[in-house]
């Protein structure tokens, strides 16, 4: 009965047909508490979605039932977005069967069980973003060999990232964003271990240190490196390049230094770049142009200085190009002009001089447009009044 408007409680008497192995209530306007009884009848129950409900309460234990544990044979149980409050029941982690836990979007509380991976030998998937989880990360989280997806994204979880996570022989996905872990950044070394990681976002939280060498053993299916605003300092390591199945790199708004490295050349998958926030201090390399996919490129707020490469111009995947607020020198480049698919260009609080050429109306698609702060002189040429989606 997903994907309806349906509302008031869920009726009890549900959750007394024995026989049932899958229920699915999700998407509707469900209210009320989880029955405290919800669960002994149901030994046959594999698969429980709940989720996009309105299923608050203030029950003494918490929203989640206590009883949680009945479900001896549950696969999935999706409870995600429900309004819940109160603490997770630490006996739902000894439910060996467990495959798939999505409890996201809550505004559950408490810590994470330190055993938590020990009675999960299933666990596949388990997405607790989003609440008001506190304490550590589980070192105990390596024992659950099946983990393929970890999301803890989004809550108040501290201390150190654990070096045991680099165990997880089958993780593909690790989001721990927007916390206030505090680690080195050298833990990234341990989960060169993980030959099936895909996706890694560890932005928003408090690390140091500088990026290790080790970055470049990643595994050949590496895809997204999520690393903004983690106070990373130091350079960028040429190891970078080895990341040759990378679609987005993001490096903004930490405390690194020196060149982009000309390594980056063989990044050909790359579709997105940011750099952007640093304290990168050299020339932008004519390397950058031999990113063919290249959708999203943001230098913004550095100290780059001299000419931007006018290869650039090959980059016809581009659509939004930032390098605001640095010290780049001469005349826009023409070759900027000829970005006709481009929808954001900014090139604010630089050097620039010179005039704005008529052939700014080549940039047929602009929507943003900003080279403010400058030099340019001159007139206004009237070509501009040809950007119509600007």
């Amino acid at each position: 009965m997903a994907r309806n408007r349906l509302s008031g409680t869920i009726p009890s008497s549900i959750f007394n047909i024995s026989g049932l192995q899958y229920i699915n209530l999700s998407q509707n306007d469900l209210s009320g508490n989880l029955p405290s009884n919800m669960c002994p009848d149901l030994s046959k129950l594999k698969f429980l979605y709940l989720q996009q409900n309105a299923l608050s309460g203030q029950l003494a234990s918490g929203s989640i039932p206590w009883e949680i544990d009945y479900l001896q044979n549950i696969e999935a149980l999706s409870l995600g977005e429900s309004m819940l409050s109160g603490s997770i029941p630490p006996n739902l982690f000894n439910i060996s069967t467990l495959k798939r836990l999505y409890l996201s979007f809550n505004s559950l509380s408490g810590i994470l069980p330190s055993n938590i991976g020990y009675g999960l030998c299933n666990l596949e998937i388990i997405y607790l973003a989003a609440n008001n989880l506190s304490g550590q990360i589980p070192s105990s989280f390596s024992n659950a060999s099946m983990l393929t997806q970890l999301e803890l994204d989004r809550n108040s979880l501290a201390g150190v990232i654990p070096d045991l996570l680099g165990n997880l022989k089958n993780l593909q996905l690790q989001n721990i964003q927007f916390n206030n872990l505090s680690s080195d950044i050298s833990f990234l070394s341990s989960l060169s271990n993980c030959k099936q990681l895909s996706v890694l976002s560890v932005s928003g939280n408090h690390l140091h240190g500088q990026l290790p060498n080790s970055i470049g053993n990643f595994s050949s299916s590496f895809q997204n490196l999520f690393l903004w605003d983690c106070k990373i300092t130091g350079r960028i390591p040429q190891e970078i390049g080895n990341l040759t199945s990378l679609i987005a790199l993001q490096l903004g708004e930490n405390n690194l230094k020196g060149s982009i490295p000309t390594t980056m050349m063989q990044l050909h998958n790359l579709q997105q770049l940011s750099l952007a926030g640093n304290k990168l201090d050299s020339s932008i390399p004519d390397e950058l142009c031999e990113l063919k996919n290249l959708n999203k490129l943001y230098l913004s707020g550095n100290k780059f200085f001299g000419l931007v490469p006018s290869c650039l111009e090959n980059l016809t995947s581009l659509r939004y190009l930032n390098l605001d607020s640095n010290d780049l020198t001469s005349s826009i480049p023409t070759s900027l002009w000829n970005l006709i698919d481009n929808l954001q260009l900014n090139l604010s609080f630089n050097a620039f001089n010179g005039s704005i050429p008529p052939e700014i109306q080549n940039l047929r698609a602009i929507i943003f447009l900003d080279i403010s702060g400058n030099k340019i002189s001159g007139s206004i040429p009237s070509t501009i009044g040809r950007l119509l989606t600007l």
